[in-house]
């Protein structure tokens, strides 16, 4: 017996349906050089992938405004954060730390003191004001 003959192999199946998308013969030639340019195997391959990143694009344009209400203000109500997919804010937080780290490195620092903190956090509160009056 082999070593591969010691292990069970479930198959799953996945339900999908087919969608037929007739298109000009310029966008097809498009779709087909835009495949073989990002390295997908097919063009079902490629269109899936614009469909995931149009998705995520959804997700961010209904949940951002949260996310930036959260930044502006510290906090949100129960319910607003409630009403965010598990994890996203913790997610969110790590990153704006991240970010902000990110900028004391690169700049010229200097001591990071709590004074400090607070007036960085504070610029990118307004900021986020900013962006939350003007959504551009």
């Amino acid at each position: 017996m082999t070593n591969s003959d010691e292990y069970c192999h479930e198959t799953y199946t996945i339900s999908m349906a087919s969608l037929n998308i007739p298109m000009p013969d310029d966008m097809r030639e498009f779709v087909d050089q835009r495949t073989q340019e990002a390295g997908f195997s097919t063009p079902t391959e490629y269109v899936r992938s614009l469909i995931r990143e149009d998705r995520r694009r959804a997700e961010h344009e209904r949940f951002d405004p949260l996310l930036l209400k959260w930044l502006a203000e510290g906090e949100l109500a129960p319910e607003e954060e409630a009403s965010l997919p598990a994890g996203l804010l913790d997610r969110f937080r790590r990153q704006v730390e991240r970010k902000l780290l990110e900028g004391l490195d690169d700049g010229d620092a200097g001591e990071l003191t709590r004074g400090r903190l607070e007036a960085i956090l504070g610029r990118a509160r307004a900021r986020a004001v900013d962006v939350m009056k003007n959504p551009t």
